[in-house]
């Protein structure tokens, strides 16, 4: 099964996420049974440390932004619940229970509070929890559908994408959920966000006629502005560091590749030239981006240099990788692997 890499991922046919490319396909590989339901496999790369074990399915991992602590959620529970590992005690915490479902964790500047997402049959809202004593506060309070949330640099605001009002569009929110305020209003869907690192700006998709493009607005909803055009599709921007630069996908040479571009789109540098799938892109570092390559079993995870434009593989081994972030050194990559037979979360040491 093959999921677009442009419309919605699901889980449980409940979509989920931002129209941004999950591949999934669970595949069969050897494994050996350990104590306590813990899956383990030799195949497993000796610069590769595994971080979760478990026969369940472990997803949409993220560094805290003090690198002490990696949140990710998991079906162990029977539904959809968020999790926390501890970098230093190897302890992990459940941070979300009861009977709805809650999933796509994100964290709050402080390390101190995660952002999710909860709920089921096409609706949900945002809750952020504490993780010290587990305790959730509702954000958004809808019948809709209300996802992708993330956290500005700063703390202080949440972008989500909702459909409450009929189409895909992006919301801003106080970090307790208040002032909030609807940033864009078309006729396309609006979806994947991305913060600059000062929170003054994002950057976002909009999916129209089966194409899509890139815009920008300010964190107050104002200069909402498109910055890329074409017959073709431009999608995945993200940020670099230092807020100047825009990497993003488009598929204008008949394949997708990697090119990078000013803020206002000029100046746009194509990265790379092989003729392969590319998908979640990542960039938090100015020298390097990670992403995905290939599809279904054979999902790959590269890094790109942007000084040499070399494509440096990561992974190597037939099975899906997926979701791949920078430690907030920049020191690690995190991950997901379906190396042992079911998704666990890795960290690979650069």
């Amino acid at each position: 099964m093959k999921v677009s890499q442009e419309l919605s991922h699901f889980k449980g046919g409940v979509c989920q996420s931002i129209k941004v490319s999950i591949l999934g396909l669970l595949i069969s590989l050897s494994t050996t049974q350990g104590g306590s339901g813990q899956t383990t496999s030799s195949n497993i790369p000796k610069n590769w440390t595994q971080i979760t074990f478990n026969t369940a399915e472990d997803f949409h991992t993220h560094f805290s932004p003090d690198g002490t602590k990696i949140v990710f959620d998991s079906n162990r529970a029977g539904k959809y619940a968020v999790f926390m590992y501890d970098v230093k005690t190897k302890k992990t915490k459940q941070l979300t229970s009861g009977k709805i479902p809650c999933d796509h964790p994100n964290w709050f500047a402080d390390s101190k509070n995660v952002l999710c997402e909860c709920g089921s049959d096409g609706r949900k809202d945002l809750f952020s929890i504490q993780i010290a004593d587990t305790a959730m506060t509702r954000l958004t309070n809808t019948t809709t559908f209300n996802g992708g949330g993330q956290v500005s640099p700063r703390g202080d605001r949440i972008s989500f994408f909702s459909n409450r009002n009929g189409n895909w569009d992006v919301f801003l929110m106080n970090a307790d959920g208040g002032n909030i305020v609807q940033a864009t209003s078309n006729k396309g869907d609006d979806v994947d966000v991305d913060w600059s690192g000062d929170g003054s700006k994002l950057l976002f998709t909009t999916i129209e006629n089966q194409r899509s493009q890139i815009y920008t607005v300010n964190a107050d909803g104002s200069q909402y502005r498109q910055i890329t055009d074409g017959n073709y599709s431009n999608r995945n921007p993200r940020f670099n560091a230092h807020g100047d630069k825009i990497a993003f996908i488009s598929d204008r040479s008949g394949s997708d590749q990697i090119y990078l571009m000013k803020l206002d789109g000029t100046g746009e540098e194509q990265l790379t030239n092989s003729k392969t799938i590319k998908y979640d892109l990542f960039l938090k570092h100015s020298k390097d981006l990670l992403y995905n390559v290939g599809e279904e079993q054979d999902a790959e995870i590269y890094r790109l240099s942007l000084m040499g434009k070399e494509e440096i593989p990561l992974t190597q081994n037939h099975s899906r990788e997926a979701i791949p972030t920078f430690s907030p050194d920049g020191k690690s990559v995190l991950f997901v692997s379906e190396l042992t037979g079911t998704l666990e979360v890795f960290v690979i040491k650069l």
